[in-house]
């Protein structure tokens, strides 16, 4: 293991926000990456600067419901699947990339039960492009899990329904929510997969299974020390 916890939000929601501004989080590699597009797209400049000036998003009603969301679709994603799910709000940093911060929505270590199957006909999991729906879904996740040392990040989004092309497509899900998730696995180095869940409208949930990607790994690290070693002290 080379990361620790250096901040957490529910304990302390400002030395929380502090540490984040020191770092390159997994919601901000996206726009170094260049898959933030339109209005929402960050330069690097524009990065810099909402760093340095200490801003942060304004909380609104749809960003407070969207934080209340998350418990309880961990919570679905447990009971569906039968895997114990550790919330987490506390900010990861990596050892060896230290201007690389995550702080995932859930872990998974190991912990699994009788899964909610009279729930199961809502989940779908995607996974190498093939997808799994239903109980067989249910299924072939928990053995991927298993496969995987059972042991998993857990990152977690409310959608609308107007969004479900994006989340059902076997390709994957959204580009900048895969790279969330990688981010997060370069920096908690000894999860081996992240599962990227998705509850659209009512009940639908998509979980795609996102395998670590060594080689999109490096070039993520090397876009985030690039930004680092020009705009972050001490990087």
């Amino acid at each position: 293991m080379t990361y620790r916890i250096v901040a957490d939000r529910d304990s302390d929601e400002e030395a929380w926000l502090k540490a984040r501004r020191e770092l390159i989080t997994a919601s901000e590699s996206a726009h170094l990456m260049g898959l933030i597009k339109g209005s929402w797209a960050m330069t690097e400049e524009q990065m810099a600067e909402r760093k340095r000036s200490g801003a942060t998003i304004p909380s609104t009603p749809l960003l407070a419901a969207g934080r209340w969301w998350e418990g309880s679709i961990t919570r679905y994603v447990s009971d569906i699947c039968g895997l114990d799910v550790q919330d987490s709000s506390a900010l990861y940093v990596s050892d060896q990339h230290p201007f690389m911060g995550a702080t995932p929505d859930g872990l998974l270590e190991g912990g699994m039960r009788e899964p909610a199957w009279d729930l199961a006909e809502w989940l779908t999991v995607i996974h190498d492009f093939e997808a799994y729906k239903g109980p067989a879904a249910v299924t072939f996740l928990r053995e991927v899990f298993e496969l995987n040392g059972s042991r998993a990040i857990l990152e977690v989004k409310n959608q609308e329904s107007k969004r479900r092309s994006k989340w059902n497509k076997e390709a994957g899900g959204p580009d900048y929510y895969e790279n969330q998730v990688k981010h997060q696995l370069a920096v908690l180095d000894d999860f081996p997969i992240g599962l990227l869940a998705a509850k659209v409208d009512a009940n639908e949930l998509y979980i795609h299974v996102i395998d670590t990607d060594r080689g999109y790994q490096e070039l993520l690290i090397e876009t985030c020390r690039d930004f680092a070693q020009k705009y972050l002290t001490g990087a």
